[in-house]
């Protein structure tokens, strides 16, 4: 029984497409639509686009899709040529950093911290008010 060849090679290229991040798919558009025929340049033909994706997938792989989206964004607003993968991958790896940094720094409390009495709180506000509006407090006039 003879195979068709077409069948083979659309087989293997499905097999190929699905073996890379999907995610791609979108950062390519997205470089694509900000950069136009600069982005477009780099891929000339199928093989290439190809070969790109799953190098490109598997630099990202380890990246929430929202680094993805600021890295996009900062590249965007910062560069005027589409970005190499290392320098994407080394942008992506800064953003992760910070987002990490930033959780953490929201999370971190003072061992000793004690939530003030209620009470206290409304004594000392009650002790600035009288301050505020005792008429002890003259007004200063202007000249």
């Amino acid at each position: 029984m003879k195979t068709n060849p077409k069948q083979e090679t659309t087989s293997s290229t499905s097999t190929q497409q699905e073996a890379y991040d999907k995610r791609v798919d979108t950062l390519f558009l997205r470089f694509n639509a900000i950069y136009g025929a600069l982005w477009l340049s780099a891929y000339n033909n199928e093989k290439a686009l190809e070969a790109a994706k799953l190098e490109w997938s598997d630099s990202i792989k380890e990246f929430e899709s929202q680094v993805l989206t600021f890295a996009v964004e900062k590249i965007k607003r910062t560069q005027q040529r589409p970005p190499v993968l290392p320098v994407f991958v080394e942008l992506c790896t800064s953003i992760q950093k910070a987002i990490k940094a930033r959780e953490e720094a929201l999370q971190a409390r003072p061992e000793n911290y004690k939530r003030t009495d209620p009470q206290i709180v409304k004594s000392h506000i009650k002790e600035m008010m009288e301050k505020l509006t005792s008429p002890s407090v003259k007004e200063k006039k202007s000249c």
